[in-house]
């Protein structure tokens, strides 16, 4: 909407810029923070796996030995 000059134009977007780039901020941030939390509970999961399978092997050798 144009009401004569400049300055007077609303859009439906008239916040501050600084509002816009806190809300990219924080936007970014928290993709960030879910990857890396997602790249974390891959890599802990990998190592219980490996555990669990190192476990079974000992117990399968175990049972061999008696």
């Amino acid at each position: 909407l144009y009401l004569g000059n400049k300055q007077n134009v609303v859009t439906g977007m008239d916040c501050h810029f600084s509002v816009w780039g806190v809300l990219a901020f924080l936007s970014l941030s928290l993709l960030v923070s879910v990857t890396l939390n997602i790249v974390h509970c891959m890599k802990k999961k990998q190592a219980m796996m490996a555990i669990t399978q190192k476990i079974i092997q000992f117990m399968a050798i175990s049972i061999k030995i008696f």
